[in-house]
């Protein structure tokens, strides 16, 4: 701090030696501002020379909240936390050790204390101590405090990370409060058997019959589970389109695996498409005797809602909340269905553009993209360029070079 005010100091005096008074004016302006904030940092120390970030935290099993303290010169600078939840996968000492490691690799070399009191021990303690001082070219200190004015601090970095977590779980709560009342409303609606909490929902994807895929998006508590999503290569359908064969093949597919490992269903399946597509889903579903489950075809054009053994489908209000959520689940189903659409279509072009060229099997056309990149980069390449490739020889590359530019004239 002290080095910032006398570098503004010098700055504001070199501005009015250059007779440049109103942007001196500004410079003092600011300089007071900066003095006044740092006149109303609490005072830790009375030793100036301190330089310490104090990091503790605080967890339930779902999240974990980080209290970070800062003091420089002696004066707290600053109080931050920081939220993050925690997995079935990571546990409490991976998720804080992972923690340190990532914001303290990853921090300016101008933002490292000379000394980092953490809460607890860590494996990678000494090696992060290392790192630190290589990058701020001084020696810092990890230290795990015991006891003292260390363990003062490192107590209030903990009462900071328990209302950073008090808050977290305050929110959690009101949002799981917010979608119970969305999925009980959807329950409601439409007289399903059980709270939707686990959606599973399935669009189709193709362009006259070709690249046919499929994809599934998965809510629970009306939030997406995109590690969950999954994606399908129809192989039933080829040629002409047909969505209600290309719905049946991945309802079979999607619920023939689960049955046959024993894991958990979906609380609702959610068609994308009217009564012919739910139509076939039902079918597929009952050819593996799957009974019990709520299912429902959603229409896009007025928001039909099909359900099972009804001819007439029916329709929510545009304002209703359950509405709203299965837009939501359909409009993400198509999304990622039509993503994935694309890359198996690019995918396709670009292999059919190589094998389009003479003498190019898998092998030479793996090299040619590897060397290239891609298949316009080939196409601007001079011979002397295409023979250069790995596994080309000068004939090959004649070949090549010669069905590129077929419409310019051969160079033989």
């Amino acid at each position: 701090q002290k080095e910032v005010v006398s570098e503004l100091k010098k700055q504001m005096e070199r501005l009015s030696d250059d007779l440049q008074f109103e942007e001196a004016a500004k410079l003092r302006n600011r300089i007071f501002t900066l003095e006044k904030v740092i006149e109303q940092q609490q005072v830790f120390f009375q030793d100036q020379s301190i330089s310490q970030d104090i990091l503790a935290e605080a967890h339930t099993e779902r999240f974990i909240c980080f209290g970070l303290l800062k003091v420089r010169e002696g004066k707290l600078i600053s109080s931050e936390s920081f939220s993050l939840p925690l997995t079935d996968k990571t546990n409490f000492d991976e998720a804080y050790e992972s923690f340190v490691d990532q914001y303290y690799t990853t921090c300016e070399d101008i933002a490292i204390a000379k000394e980092l009191l953490l809460a607890h021990k860590i494996e990678s303690m000494d090696a992060l101590a290392d790192i630190l001082s290589a990058r701020a070219g001084r020696n810092v200190t990890v230290q795990v405090p015991a006891r003292g004015k260390k363990l003062s601090l490192i107590e209030m970095a903990q009462k900071n990370a328990k209302l950073a977590l008090d808050k977290q779980l305050h929110e959690h709560e009101s949002k799981n409060a917010q979608a119970l009342e969305v999925l009980t409303n959807l329950q409601d609606e439409l007289s399903l058997t059980k709270l939707p909490y686990r959606i599973e929902c399935f669009d189709i994807s193709n362009i006259q019959g070709t690249d046919n895929v499929a994809s599934m998006v998965v809510f629970e508590n009306g939030a997406a589970k995109k590690e969950d999503y999954r994606t399908f290569k129809i192989r039933s359908v080829e040629g002409e389109p047909n969505d209600f064969a290309s719905m049946n093949e991945v309802v079979t597919r999607r619920y023939k695996r689960l049955k046959e490992e024993n894991k958990v269903f979906p609380d609702l399946i959610v068609i994308d498409g009217g009564k012919g597509q739910l139509n076939a889903a039902l079918d597929a579903l009952s050819a593996l005797d799957i009974l019990d489950v709520d299912i429902i075809g959603l229409a896009k054009r007025q928001e039909e809602i099909y359900l099972p053994g009804k001819s007439q489908p029916q329709l929510l209000s545009r304002a209703c909340p359950a509405l709203h959520l299965l837009q939501h689940v359909r409009d993400e189903a198509h999304r990622f269905a039509v993503t994935f659409h694309r890359k198996l279509r690019a995918k396709r072009s670009l292999v059919s553009n190589f094998d389009s060229l003479p003498q190019i099997g898998p092998g030479r056309r793996k090299k040619l993209l590897a060397h290239f990149g891609t298949f316009a980069k080939l196409q601007e390449a001079t011979l002397a360029e295409i023979t250069q490739a790995p596994g080309i020889s000068a004939k090959v590359a004649e070949g090549i070079y010669n069905a590129l530019h077929e419409n310019e004239g051969s160079i033989l």
